[in-house]
C-alpha cells in the first residue's frame, strides 16, 4: 500500500486532520473552505498520491502490513508514555523530497501544553455542533489545552432548556458519539461563566458543584484506551465510567434562594457604579476592568 507523509505543512492540515469530519467529506475541501482558496497539491515522485506543495519534507513509499518490526513506546497526547512497545507494519521508503534548509516540525508529544493539543479547538467545536443539533442550549464549549483532551467545559442556558434533565441529556449526547471517547470528564457551568476563564470555572466548580448530587456518573462508556488512569481490564475492554460535574444552580431552586454574586456590577446601584467609574482616574487609580 502506497503512503506519503508530509512534514511541516500549513497548520490547517493537521488541525483539520484531527476533526471529526463526516464520512464522505473530503478533508482537502474543508481546508479550502476555511482558507477561502483550494489546497495546492502536487503529485508524489514515486507514488500515485498527492501531497501539499508547500510541505517542508515529504516521505514516500509503501507499507507492508505482513512485515512488522518492534516499535515504541511513544509519547501520547496525554503527556505520558502510555502506549507499549509492540509490533507495527514496516514502511519502505522510496523517495524523500524537501525544501532548501527544511524545518523538521514534528516532535514526540510531551507534557501539555504541546502542539498536538490544537485538537482541543476542533473537538470543542464538534461538541458544540452535536449538542446544538440535539437542542441543548449551549452558550459555549471549551477544552483547556492543559487538560490533554480529558475535560470538556460547557456553558449552558438552563432556563432555555425544554427537556427533563439537561445533565443526563448532555452526557448521553456526547458519549454516544465518536468524539466522546476522547472526553471522559465534562464540567457544566451556567451561562454567566466564561469556560475559558480558569479562575471563574474553578470558583464555580468549588462553590456550586454539590459533592453528591452534582456528580453524575455514566457507567460502561466507550473510552479511548490511552487515558493514564485506566486499569488494564478497562484498557482491554475500552470501557470505563465517565463523569459530569454539574456546576449550575439547580432548576428547582427559586430565584430568591440562589445566591447573588458579590460583585461591583450586581451589588451596587447603577448610579453609584457610573459615578465611581467616571471618576475612577480622578480618585488616583489607574484604568482597569471593574467587575
Amino acid at each position: 500500500m502506497p503512503f506519503a507523509i508530509a512534514i511541516g505543512t500549513d497548520p490547517l492540515i493537521p488541525l483539520v486532520a484531527s476533526m471529526a469530519i463526516p464520512a464522505g467529506i473530503n478533508e482537502a475541501d474543508v481546508i479550502g473552505g476555511l482558507r477561502g482558496k483550494p489546497l495546492e497539491v502536487v503529485k508524489g515522485e514515486t507514488v500515485d498520491l498527492f501531497v501539499p506543495h508547500n510541505a517542508e519534507i515529504v516521505i514516500e513509499g509503501t507499507v507492508d502490513i505482513d512485515q512488522t518490526r518492534s516499535e515504541g513506546p511513544f509519547g501520547e497526547y496525554t503527556g505520558y508514555m502510555t502506549s507499549t512497545r509492540k509490533e507495527q507494519p514496516v514502511f519502505h521508503v522510496s523517495a524523500l523530497t524537501h525544501r532548501d534548509d527544511p524545518i523538521l516540525t514534528v516532535v514526540c508529544p510531551g507534557e501539555p501544553v504541546d502542539d498536538h493539543l490544537c485538537m482541543s479547538v476542533s473537538l470543542a467545536a464538534d461538541a458544540l455542533c452535536v449538542l446544538r443539533q440535539n437542542n441543548i442550549p449551549v452558550i459555549m464549549t471549551y477544552i483547556p489545552p492543559i487538560a490533554a483532551l480529558h475535560l470538556l467545559i460547557i456553558a449552558v442556558d438552563k432556563k432555555a432548556y425544554q427537556g427533563n434533565d439537561i445533565i443526563q441529556d448532555i452526557g448521553q449526547t456526547i458519549w454516544s458519539t465518536k468524539i466522546g471517547t476522547l472526553l471522559p470528564k465534562i464540567l457544566v457551568v451556567d451561562s454567566d461563566i466564561d469556560p475559558t476563564d480558569t479562575n471563574k470555572v474553578l470558583w464555580s466548580f468549588a462553590t456550586k458543584c454539590h459533592p453528591q448530587k452534582g456528580v453524575v456518573f455514566f457507567p460502561s462508556t466507550v473510552v479511548f484506551p490511552l487515558s493514564p488512569y485506566l486499569y488494564p481490564e478497562e484498557k482491554k475492554n475500552r470501557k470505563c465510567t465517565t463523569v459530569i460535574f454539574d456546576c449550575t444552580w439547580p432548576s428547582d431552586w427559586n430565584n430568591d434562594y440562589i445566591p447573588q454574586k458579590g460583585s461591583f456590577d450586581s451589588l451596587w446601584p447603577k448610579e453609584i457604579q457610573e459615578k465611581v467609574l467616571s471618576n475612577w482616574t480622578d480618585y488616583g487609580f489607574s484604568n482597569y476592568e471593574v467587575e
